[in-house]
């Protein structure tokens, strides 16, 4: 059975081994938060509505961020809770026990709400009223949201697993397994979808596409290899959902590179170091990216060198990146939102959701930014220029 360690249980693994450790995890080995430095806002964040949707990820590294389909928001927590909101103005339209310990943030899409389980079942849900339609048993516990496309649920498993379910029956269409490491972060990166295509990030850092009428293996690229003597320095994780815009791949390992990769071939077209489990988001330019430090970096998508890096979030275990009406937003896990600059990353406003903290990226639909907290909370917010 593979092992599975939280970030938190990570970094105390590193103290005892002597390596260096990850910054920001939270334990008494390793770097205080970094105190907020002062700043005069430059723009008007407005909360516009705020509920409590659940327990939340329940004390556990869970990054449930929350999903939406026609008009709706949904959201999850581990305790097997899921709710349906109005997007618009928080109304809470359903919520269903799943009596599930989920621990995949939810997918929402074509009718259905989808979720993973720690027991290695998919759970498919109606979107107009939370009731079940199938459950299906796939080989492992299931922490990345599945992705939908065209009919079709691909779930990747923590064991390397990635299956392709009907989404009107849960039958398995096609599955594939990949070797995974014996050590993996408690993280995972969603299957993405371009053409005919499933591009899938796993735990030995590679890059696979695999074709999505067959789950026959296209290409593979190594996006980081193993350096170090010890099984922790040799971990190497591809937790950061790839992004794929213009035929290119953008993807980020742990304690590894970022990568612009050819979608078709998979022939590498740039890379640089770089470590990050947090996530990245994009515009026509840059690449904005949380690291391992908690940095905050664009790089340019030409050729990957750096346009400005944001230090003054260090070991402050922020989320990845999301665009939203031209600023960047990270959330924190002392429950801040901060608001950059794309230009050059200076801060343009902050604001504190919930002093529990948040995990989750967040998300932005039609310019408003929804995020979710560790306690279970579900907040969006507007800018006011």
């Amino acid at each position: 059975m593979k092992r599975l360690l939280s970030l938190s249980l990570l970094a105390l693994a590193l103290s005892s081994t002597g390596c260096s450790t990850i910054s920001g995890i939270g334990t008494d080995n390793n770097p205080k938060p970094t105190p907020l430095v002062q700043l005069t806002s430059e723009i008007n964040p407005q909360q516009i509505w705020s509920q409590k949707t659940g327990k939340g990820s329940n004390d556990h590294y869970l990054r449930f961020s929350p999903s939406y389909t026609d008009g709706l928001i949904f959201t999850v927590d581990n305790t097997g809770k899921v709710t349906a909101n109005q997007a618009r103005n928080g109304q809470s339209v359903w919520t269903v026990d799943t009596k599930a310990t989920i621990t995949s943030g939810p997918a929402a899409g074509q009718g259905m709400v989808i979720l993973g389980t720690q027991e290695g079942y998919i759970i498919a849900l109606a979107a107009k009223n939370g009731q079940q339609v199938w459950k299906t048993l796939v080989p492992g516990q299931v922490i990345a949201p599945p992705t939908i496309s065209e009919q079709v649920v691909y779930a990747k498993t923590i064991d390397g697993n990635l299956c392709a379910l009907d989404i009107k029956t849960g039958q398995t269409i096609w599955a594939v397994a990949h070797t995974t490491p014996p050590l993996i972060l408690r993280g995972s990166s969603a299957p993405q979808v371009v053409h005919d295509l499933v591009i899938v990030g796993f735990a030995d850092g590679k890059l696979v596409a695999f074709e999505k009428a067959t789950g026959k293996q296209r290409w593979e690229r190594a996006i980081a290899m193993p350096q170090g003597s010890s099984i922790i320095e040799r971990m190497i994780d591809i937790d950061v959902d790839p992004i794929i815009s213009n035929g290119i791949v953008y993807v980020a390992s742990y304690q590894g590179n970022i990568a612009a990769v050819n979608a078709h071939n998979g022939e590498l077209i740039w890379e640089h170091p770089m470590s990050s489990y947090a996530g990245l988001t994009l515009d026509n330019d840059a690449i904005y990216i949380s690291d391992a430090d908690s940095n905050v970096l664009a790089v340019a998508r030409k050729d990957g060198q750096v346009l400005w890096k944001q230090n003054k979030l260090y070991a402050r275990r922020i989320s990845g990146p999301v665009m939203m009406d031209n600023t960047i937003v990270v959330a924190d896990t002392e429950g801040y939102l901060h608001w950059l600059s794309p230009e050059d990353g200076h801060f343009l406003a902050r604001t504190q959701v919930d002093k529990k903290g948040i995990i989750a990226n967040p998300v932005v639909i039609d310019n408003q930014l929804y995020v979710t907290t560790v306690n279970g909370y579900l907040a969006t917010y507007s800018i006011r220029r």
